[in-house]
């Protein structure tokens, strides 16, 4: 699924203006800002992390947009220039978006532990997790400061892998194998640490077999 040209050569030629003015630090009204935003969500569907790359603009607009005041001047920020810029990118690349239905060829059941995912992998691409903020996150390609950089790593990898992942919320309670995997995880390296071991032989004067 692509955007036609027609459209592409309209939404490059908005953004390569917005950019301009950003750069210049130039006044705008919040209805030209609005317009861009919805020429942007219109061709949105053809880029799974879109959602992640249009927060700032979004944010900057509607703090400044009071009472509904479409033609309130406002002056856009460096960081919506580089959402500006990678939605210039996006669109120069034109890499199309695969939407057909597949047959699920690989499942992998997710769960949280200490530092990261633990997973599972089984033959029958589907993700499942029993966390409902990933699952939206990842589904949606929207996601909170916080977890917007991660987010945006695994979509752009799974971009780059030409994958079609689909993202599943299962309960908590059916998530059995993860799960053990996380618990083990969170508790810590089970193996004797040799430093500790040596120590313990040189004390018992006693080889450890």
């Amino acid at each position: 699924m692509q955007t036609t040209k027609l459209m592409r050569k309209q939404v490059m030629a908005a953004l390569i203006k917005q950019a301009q003015l950003i750069q210049q630090q130039q006044y705008q009204t919040v209805r030209s800002v609005a317009r861009l935003i919805g020429q942007i969500q219109y061709i949105r569907v053809q880029y799974t992390r879109g959602g992640l790359h249009i927060t700032s603009m979004n944010r900057e607009m509607s703090k400044r947009a009071k009472n509904a005041e479409c033609d309130r001047q406002i002056k856009l920020s460096r960081r919506a220039l580089i959402e500006v810029e990678w939605w210039m990118t996006q669109i120069k690349n034109n890499r199309p978006r695969n939407i057909e239905t597949h047959k699920t060829q690989v499942m992998i059941t997710t769960n949280a532990s200490l530092g990261r995912w633990g997973a599972t992998l089984q033959i029958p691409g589907e993700v499942k997790t029993d966390n409902t903020t990933a699952c939206f996150n990842l589904t949606k390609g929207k996601a909170k400061v916080g977890l917007r950089k991660v987010i945006d790593q695994i979509l752009l990898y799974i971009e780059e892998q030409q994958w079609e992942v689909k993202f599943r919320h299962i309960p908590g309670v059916k998530n059995t194998e993860a799960d053990s995997l996380s618990k083990l995880a969170v508790s810590g390296d089970y193996s004797i640490d040799t430093q500790v071991q040596q120590q313990v032989q040189e004390e018992l004067q006693t080889p450890i077999t």
